[in-house]
């Protein structure tokens, strides 16, 4: 088993290294990066989110982003992807440091679960700048001072969850659901967890509210995501667009399955169930793969919990699990390999007729030019830099625009850039 073990520790490894070189090798700018990166953009140079720009999001990736913005002299979207990366490693090593001192397992142990771990996150959107990376990173770290009996801290960096994105506060539920069920000292673990947390968000209170003068009412309007709700609920998926959203879930937890079988639903694995079962929720309104990064640390932690009454069934399902998620990844990685080169040469193509810093509103799925064209948005303190919208066009008719298909009532010329036509108005 031995010689096994490190052979599948070796080439699981191998795959997981090829697997990021190629994701930055063929990295484009996915449809949420703009977002998150030309927030962080305008935090680097001065601006605050809620009050300068309007944000639907908790704001801590953003924050994180703006100190490599500072860092570089121009826009370089692998630098980016790379620093993300480097937050998925930092989640494996402590996931590794987790199993290793609180589970006993061995160091090829270990290092298999850790490297599944981050084939699991490049299958599911890894692959693209998202919040649920920087997410997965505070569970495992409160998982990590859980277990070592640090519950302020838990409860801390599960409040930093929720500055990540506000679902972190979903995180919760299994966590208060470990400490019901624990034998000894309840109200004190609550109370110390959810101080920790108050903490957290105390720290972001005061910030905004106190340093930056922003409106908590306008913080919480923001946050609040009425406007994404009821985009949402135009789209909800139906069971084929769900389940391949959700496919990378089902991978990750069929090994699970093999190893309890009738054991997971014992109450010593309900709260890691639960945890895992939550998050899968999220994609019943919209199903896209990185919302179920979050039930990714609750199924490795049914693995680990379980390891010791492993059989080698579950070994083999855990190595077919992981070669599954390798494939699924590097084949959209090369699916899509040629899209960087369509982005430059659309945003140099564009830059002879808009010239860079320039203001104007990028309407669809351009907005990679807000950061390849450093383009200054008009109505980022209105909208913010959202995908969707619900303006007409009355709100277009004092700001200049770009878009890839046609405004009503709004008179544009047309523009072609690269063999596509466009609509703008300047």
């Amino acid at each position: 088993m031995s010689n096994k073990l490190q052979l599948s520790v070796f080439t699981t490894s191998l795959i997981f290294v090829v697997t990021i070189f190629l994701a930055i090798y063929y990295s484009h700018i996915s449809l949420d990066a703009p977002y998150y990166l030309s927030v962080s953009r305008d935090i680097a140079f001065g601006s605050i989110p809620y009050k300068d720009v309007y944000l639907s999001y908790t704001p801590l990736m953003m924050y994180l982003n703006a100190l490599v913005y500072l860092a570089i002299d121009q826009f370089n979207y692998k630098i980016f992807l790379g620093f993300q990366f480097f937050i998925m490693l930092l989640s494996q090593l402590l996931l590794f440091k987790l199993v290793v001192k609180y589970f006993k397992f061995s160091k090829l142990n270990s290092a298999l679960i850790s490297v599944i771990s981050g084939l699991a996150i490049l299958s599911a959107d890894g692959t693209y700048i998202n919040l649920e990376v920087y997410l997965f990173l505070t569970i495992i770290s409160a998982l990590y001072f859980y277990f070592g009996k640090h519950i302020f801290l838990t409860g801390f960096f599960l409040g930093l969850s929720f500055l990540f994105k506000q679902y972190g506060i979903l995180n919760f539920i299994p966590f208060f659901l470990l400490i019901l069920f624990s034998k000894d000292e309840i109200f004190n673990k609550l109370l110390s967890l959810s101080f920790g947390a108050v903490c957290s968000i105390i720290i972001f209170l005061f910030y905004f509210v106190v340093l930056e003068n922003v409106a908590l009412i306008t913080i919480l309007k923001q946050l609040s995501g009425y406007d994404y709700a009821q985009y949402a609920l135009l789209r909800s998926p139906d069971f084929i667009t769900w389940f391949l959203g959700a496919k990378v879930f089902f991978i990750l937890l069929l090994p699970a399955v093999v190893l309890l079988n009738k054991k997971l639903f014992l109450k010593q694995n309900l709260p890691w169930l639960i945890g895992a079962l939550i998050h899968l929720m999220l994609t019943f309104f919209q199903a896209f793969q990185h919302y179920v990064i979050l039930a990714f640390p609750y199924i490795f932690m049914l693995y680990a919990l379980n390891w010791k009454s492993s059989s080698s069934l579950f070994f083999k399902s855990l190595l077919a699990s992981s070669i599954t998620l390798a494939l699924l990844s590097n084949f959209r990685i090369l699916r899509y390999k040629h899209v960087y080169s369509h982005q430059i040469e659309t945003a140099e193509t564009a830059e002879k007729v808009i010239p860079k810093n320039t203001r104007i509103f990028l309407n669809g799925d351009i907005r990679y030019l807000y950061c390849l064209n450093n383009y200054k948005n008009p109505l980022k303190e209105e909208i913010g830099y959202s995908y969707f919208h619900f303006l007409t066009a009355e709100d277009f008719k004092d700001i200049n625009i770009l878009s890839p298909f046609p405004i009503e009532n709004l008179n544009t010329d047309a523009l072609e850039l690269v063999g596509k036509d466009f609509y703008l108005k300047l």
